[in-house]
């Protein structure tokens, strides 16, 4: 297969960036408002919460690598084998979408399983429509530089989906209240989601094929994937960076508790989303042209260790000024669009390195693992918040005489504790993270000689098949 040629369409493209905007504003939505919504809006009994993330991120473990096994196993179609998910399961996803931040008036007992029931449906929906998205990414072109550019572009572009919620979302809870607020955005993305995976349906095309047409053993697709070593250590790395997620999670309780200012809260929180997010763009804008010129472990190890130090320093100079605090947060933001955007293409080449060593490619399986991964670090790090907002002593809003939700006051260690979530404890992250990445070996010159004794085996046995073809 020639390297050279471009294959996939300016209309896939197009396709394939507005299903990851909708995937990662999804994926945000829940990441920087459910918990808040759980205990300040909804008003979930508080003992509820942690055990609700905590079975969740079982059930996402156990998902996803399901997941991935279907579609490995699945035969191509008139709908493709991963295509085929969008067209049937798009419109339960957009409903569920909007169901998981109804609040309706209940007791707390089915408040309870409303939110149970809300929450593990939209779960399950989400892996049936996620994990074939990436996977589909994968296998749109042979061509293993225009790959990694299409996976880049879908999380560069999405990556937007991810600052659209913290954007938004305030200023609709200023000017509807909060409870039609967060369901009116729910579902306008549930709606935008039906039309993306839609379209993806529509537009995009499955070009590399697996390359035995037969449904492989489970204990064998776990036995080949547990030898893609790369894969393995950017997963594990991934996992132990779990806690820069509270950078997201819980600027809404910093912006509502810590900062004393006269902009209201939503304002506030409006003005720190903008400083991350302008770090953040500024990292998966330079992503992919640094780890294509140093690699992908240098890049990893040297914005770790970026991420570490200023947020860190950023606890240390506090909340008692809050425009202080807004440069840590800007220069804090790039590490975390790094870690945003390179996992995807780290994966995705890791297929070429599996396919070299076992001759599979395993493009669902692998790319299951990491959404499975991307979601388990969003379930601990909400689990995360809620169990240390009780460890320090929370006060939960209540409902006064007249039914309005208020908030109550809280003491100085229960302050620190919740400006530490988005200092210490992110930072604890990326240091953590660095340590998988000392021992990545696919880079330099041994990356390159793997590709190229890849590329003259496919060369090889599409000549086989041709010969074979015409005897």
């Amino acid at each position: 297969m020639d390297n050279q040629r471009r294959y996939v369409t300016f209309k896939e493209k197009l396709s394939i960036s507005f299903a990851s905007v909708n995937s990662y504003v999804v994926s945000s939505m829940i990441a920087s408002y459910l918990l808040y919504f759980y205990t300040d809006v909804f008003l979930l009994p508080m003992a509820a919460v942690p055990v609700l993330m905590g079975a969740a991120r079982i059930w996402d473990t156990v998902n996803d690598p399901i997941m991935g096994i279907l579609i490995d196993r699945t035969k191509n179609g008139k709908r493709g084998r991963m295509r085929k998910y969008f067209f049937y399961f798009a419109i339960p996803m957009g409903i569920f979408t909007a169901l998981l931040f109804a609040a309706p008036d209940l007791s707390n007992a089915w408040k309870v399983v409303f939110a149970v029931v809300t929450y593990f449906i939209f779960d399950t929906l989400y892996t049936v429509t996620d994990v074939p998205l990436w996977s589909l990414i994968s296998v749109t072109t042979p061509n293993t530089g225009e790959r990694a550019k299409t996976l880049s572009l879908a999380v560069t572009v999405g990556s937007v989906g991810s600052v659209i919620p913290m954007l938004v979302v305030p200023m609709l809870a200023d000017r509807f209240g909060e409870r039609r607020g967060y369901f009116g955005f729910a579902a306008i993305i549930g709606l935008f989601g039906m039309c993306a995976l839609f379209s993806v349906y529509r537009n995009a095309k499955e070009r590399i094929q697996p390359v035995k047409e037969e449904k492989l053993p489970v204990k064998k697709i776990i036995r080949i994937a547990s030898q893609n070593t790369p894969m393995l250590l950017t997963l594990l790395a991934t996992m132990l960076s779990c806690t820069r997620y509270l950078l997201q999670i819980s600027a809404v309780y910093v912006a509502n508790y810590n900062i004393q200012s006269s902009f209201s809260p939503g304002t506030v929180q409006i003005i720190m989303v903008i400083i991350i997010a302008a770090g953040m763009f500024a990292g998966m804008l330079v992503t992919p042209p640094l780890y294509t010129r140093f690699g992908y472990q240098k890049v990893y190890i040297f914005f770790g260790v970026m991420g570490a130090v200023v947020l860190s320093a950023a606890y240390f100079v506090g909340y008692d000024n809050f425009y202080a605090i807004l440069p840590f947060l800007a220069v804090g933001g790039i590490p975390l669009g790094v870690f945003s955007t390179i996992a995807y293409p780290m994966v995705g080449d890791s297929l070429d390195y599996l396919e070299w060593k076992t001759g599979e490619r395993l493009e669902g399986f692998c790319f299951s693992l990491n959404s499975s991964v991307t979601k388990f670090n969003n379930a601990f790090a909400a689990i995360t918040v809620s169990v240390f907002l009780v460890l320090i002593h929370f006060k939960q809003p209540v409902e006064n005489a007249m039914g309005v939700v208020v908030q109550q006051a809280q003491t100085a260690q229960t302050l620190d504790g919740i400006f530490a979530l988005v200092t210490l404890l992110p930072a604890a992250g990326f240091a953590l993270a660095i340590i998988p990445m000392l021992f990545y070996r696919f880079t330099g010159k041994r990356k390159e000689a793997i590709l190229r004794e890849l590329e003259e085996r496919r060369r090889e046995q599409q000549e086989a098949v041709l010969s074979q073809s015409n005897v």
